[in-house]
């Protein structure tokens, strides 16, 4: 087994205990610096990996007539109605606009 396949598999034993880092780390004789480090390090690679993770979306359809469809899309809160015939990148920077604003400013906490 390698280092990160080792500690994948503390840091996934880890969250899934319930137990904080200090506990964990004392009960399996690990440190609590490294395994801060390597949940952190993973928590990134997946990220990156999945593009941030999937987001879903509760998609409402609605508009009876052929020539005004529309679709409503609720993410995080915000409701975005989508007419027929709306550029592809378009929509995905509304919904990335607004996927960002769910989340805390950098720097800021």
């Amino acid at each position: 087994m390698t280092n990160t396949e080792e500690w994948k598999t503390y840091v996934a034993e880890w969250r899934a205990s319930g137990l904080s880092a200090e506990e964990f780390c004392k009960q399996r004789g690990l440190s609590r610096t490294r395994l801060w480090a390597w949940s952190s390090r993973l928590r990134k690679a997946e990220r990156s990996v999945s593009g941030g993770g999937v987001q879903l979306a509760r998609v409402i359809r609605s508009g009876p007539r052929e020539d005004d469809r529309t679709v409503t899309v609720e993410l995080h809160g915000a409701r975005v109605v989508v007419r027929a015939g709306i550029d592809g990148a378009t929509l995905a920077a509304v919904l990335e606009a607004v996927d960002a604003l769910r989340r805390p400013a950098r720097g800021l906490r």
